[in-house]
């Protein structure tokens, strides 16, 4: 339970940085940032943990990275719902935040 508090903390960080970067620096854009990743980094990590318990697909770098890209587009899609404007700018942010965050999760915690 530790090391995924501690990558949930580490993302949250992460992808609030990543979207003040872009600008998004308001209380509402950062908020709705970290309760994005609130929903998905939880969800995400649950999949992976059932897949892997399960066998159900293999732990490969090829299955995080589809997974990945699927949270990319459902934080994407919820970005956009709340602050409907600038879609690909959006998606822009979505992909930028979570390849930084993922990047950084391989850099500091892969075995």
């Amino acid at each position: 339970m530790g090391e995924y508090l501690l990558t949930l903390v580490l993302t949250l960080v992460i992808e609030a940085g990543v979207a003040a970067a872009f600008g998004y620096r308001d209380r509402l854009a950062l908020r709705t940032v970290v309760l994005v990743n609130l929903m998905t980094h939880p969800l995400l990590n649950a999949v992976l943990w059932w897949g892997d318990l399960t066998g159900l697909f293999p732990m490969t770098l090829l299955t995080i990275l589809f997974l990945e890209g699927v949270v990319v587009l459902v934080e994407w899609g919820l970005l956009a719902f709340v602050f409907q404007t600038r879609f690909v700018r959006l998606f822009a942010l979505s992909f930028s935040m979570n390849a930084a965050s993922f990047l950084t999760g391989v850099v500091l915690l892969w075995p």
